[in-house]
């Protein structure tokens, strides 16, 4: 069947490394381990990457790093992960942002269609934002974009401006699921910019959106809206303590 990865070389960087806050479910595993429907969240991301015909897939793993172990994949260790954030075990995989890289964090899952979509995505760097998210709540990802989605009328994909985890309502378009995509120039564009802010003092504590937004300086970024769709573990959390899942 076609997919569209056919005749590409696709690969995916995980990054799994944070112990997560979820109290005793997270007190000696990953959050990236924690299971939904039988089946660990890590595996759950590996198994879609997998059916898209990505076989490349590396995971920077960090704490209890020793019980991230699947069969098919490649590991990165941070073993600095109490000390630092997502951009840094990003950092330590840059020799993995390729021709055509798939990057997530290790703590969501997302629907088939969500990858299927950012795959066939021609944009050089390109971040998957839910346009129906709640506003509210601590450590989210907010986005600004050139334009919100609309229903419609909506074509193709809105251009990235900022994003902060402390956006105003009125500026918030929607919210990164933490999965987004590069080509061999959007790949070049990020290495380019992990290497400067390595060099600055407070890198171990910077996030994806620091690389975002200093990429977004001088380049385009595209936002490819959803709307729901994913689930964080946070979310997921919530939802099996409701028993909803």
């Amino acid at each position: 069947k076609y997919l569209p990865t056919t005749g590409r070389n696709v690969n995916a960087i995980v990054l799994a490394a944070s112990q997560g806050s979820l109290g005793d479910l997270t007190k000696e595993t990953p959050k990236t381990l924690l299971e939904v429907n039988g089946k660990s969240l890590l595996a759950t991301q590996v198994d879609e990457f997998n059916h898209m015909g990505i076989k490349d897939v590396t995971v920077v793993r960090g704490f209890k790093k020793e019980k991230v172990k699947l069969t098919n994949i490649k590991t990165i260790d941070n073993d600095d992960f109490i000390g630092t954030k997502e951009l840094y075990s990003l950092y330590l995989a840059k020799d993995q942002i390729k021709e055509n890289t798939i990057i997530s964090y290790g703590d969501i899952i997302f629907k088939r269609y969500v990858l299927h979509e950012l795959l066939n995505d021609q944009n050089n760097i390109t971040l998957v934002v839910d346009a129906d998210c709640d506003e509210n709540g601590a450590d989210k990802d907010f986005i600004t974009a050139s334009e919100k989605y609309d229903r419609t009328n909506y074509v193709g994909t809105s251009v990235f401006k900022k994003m902060d985890s402390s956006l105003p309502a009125k500026e918030i378009s929607g919210e990164f699921i933490g999965l987004w995509k590069v080509n061999s120039v959007g790949a070049g564009l990020a290495v380019k910019a992990l290497q400067e802010l390595s060099k600055k003092g407070d890198f171990k504590s910077m996030t994806c959106s620091d690389l975002f937004n200093e990429v977004a300086k001088e380049n385009t970024i595209a936002v490819k809206y959803i709307s729901g769709a994913w689930l964080d573990v946070d979310t997921l959390v919530d939802f099996q303590n409701a028993g909803k899942l």
